[in-house]
């Protein structure tokens, strides 16, 4: 009895272990995902800085401004990587209106959040869909803006991005981005996740729901 005891209190501490080492190769695996995804968004971003810096102007500060203020979330790491999703959509309005400093007057692009409250969502969890259409979309027609279409009802939060598709050449990156984001989805939210990508040729659609 005490060898078959002893065995069984053997076999429950290999599982703890097991569960530990588990939880931590997902914190360090989803880590990396986000590091991966930070730097390329800032070195961009950095370069158009630079560019502003040239001939000195008050449009510098405020694009400065709204950098310092996407810097500082990207850096504001919580135990469960989970925001406020109001802070989420902070950061993504922060974003849109650092753009729209680049390309305005024209710039056309239509956000609409509604039904937010203090619902928890995964950090940067939202913008490579709005990265990915800035990056590979038309932003500077009037007819066809970028639309974004944010919507919580209850526990359910549904995400929409959708683009008109520039034919024009641009970088030919990897799209590490859009593969990271898979991968987040399925560490963060296994069984708790739909991704839906539409394309017809003219317009490339990306709709994400997520069960909070």
């Amino acid at each position: 009895m005490p060898a078959a005891v002893y065995g069984i209190e053997q076999s429950f501490k290999s599982e703890q272990v097991n569960r530990k080492l588990k939880e931590e190769v997902v914190k360090a695996e989803l880590s990396f995902l986000k590091s991966q995804i930070n730097p390329h968004f800032l070195y961009n971003t950095l370069n158009y800085v630079y560019s502003l810096a040239i001939p000195v102007s008050n449009k510098l500060a405020n694009a400065v401004l709204r950098l310092s203020d996407l810097m500082r979330y990207t850096l504001n790491d919580s135990p469960d990587g989970k925001v406020g999703l109001d802070k989420e959509v902070e950061y993504l309005e922060s974003y849109v209106a650092l753009f729209r400093m680049r390309f305005e007057p024209n710039f056309y692009v239509d956000f609409i959040a509604d039904g937010i409250a203090d619902q928890k969502i995964a950090s940067l969890i939202l913008i490579p869909f709005v990265e990915n259409a800035f990056k590979h979309g038309v932003v500077n027609d009037a007819v066809q803006p970028v639309r974004i279409r944010l919507k919580v009802q209850q526990k359910r939060l549904s995400f929409e991005v959708s683009n008109k598709i520039s034919h024009a050449q641009k970088d030919h990156s990897s799209g590490v981005g859009m593969v990271n984001i898979h991968r987040r989805l399925d560490l963060i939210y296994p069984d708790k996740h739909e991704l839906l990508i539409s394309n017809n040729g003219n317009t490339y659609k990306s709709t994400l729901i997520l069960n909070l």
